[in-house]
């Protein structure tokens, strides 16, 4: 009878300890799913597009010309208030009658300054610059745009989630002259609206 109470004693023993284990690989299994998916999703709340539109002044020589801001930008913000970021940006306007647009696409780094409580970003791009007269482009497309290093900083004010106001300082250095400007190092001050918003969903 002991035998017997005791053989069943250890198998209700073994057969708890397989169930538990069971059980508890089974949890950390769900936990380190739940872990991952956090992660993830961490990640992807990092990631961030905006379109802005405004108005800008560009500086050619002695002479300035009023312009149309239209500009785009997709980056990634890290947790230290960093985000790099890839920039196009177009000015259009109008030189010695024609429709021209000056514009710079390029990588930058902003840096979120926390005892603002973030509201003030400030940033610095390095890229390509380039000018495009459209009048030209069909008539005698080696004479219609300019192109060269270009380089940007800028200071942005968050207002809300999604709205923000931008202002810029643009420096430009071509290597050729054959729209005809009258500055091939023009400057470009500009001020932008924009709207920002997560790119998740777009990652999804």
């Amino acid at each position: 009878m002991n035998t017997l109470l005791k053989s069943s004693l250890l198998m209700t023993t073994l057969s708890s300890v397989i169930y538990a284990g069971g059980d508890m690989k089974k949890l950390e299994f769900e936990n380190t799913v739940v872990e991952k998916n956090e992660l993830a999703n961490n990640l992807m709340n990092g990631f961030f597009s905006s379109y802005g539109i405004g108005g800008s002044k560009i500086m050619l020589d002695d002479t300035y010309h009023k312009a149309l801001v239209i500009s785009s930008k997709t980056g990634y913000m890290f947790e230290n208030d960093i985000s790099i970021y890839l920039l196009g940006e177009s000015n259009y306007y109008r030189h010695t009658g024609d429709i021209n647009d000056m514009g710079i696409s390029g990588i930058g780094m902003g840096y979120a300054i926390p005892y603002t409580s973030n509201k003030f970003t400030i940033d610095a791009l390095v890229g390509i610059g380039m000018n495009i007269n459209y009048n030209k482009v069909f008539k005698k497309f080696n004479t219609s745009y300019d192109f060269g290093l270009a380089y940007r900083t800028s200071i942005t004010y968050q207002i809300n989630n999604s709205f923000n106001i931008n202002m810029s300082y643009s420096k430009f250095d071509f290597n050729t002259n054959a729209t005809e400007l009258e500055d091939t190092k023009p400057k470009i001050f500009g001020i932008n609206f924009t709207y920002s918003f997560d790119a998740k969903s777009f990652l999804d």
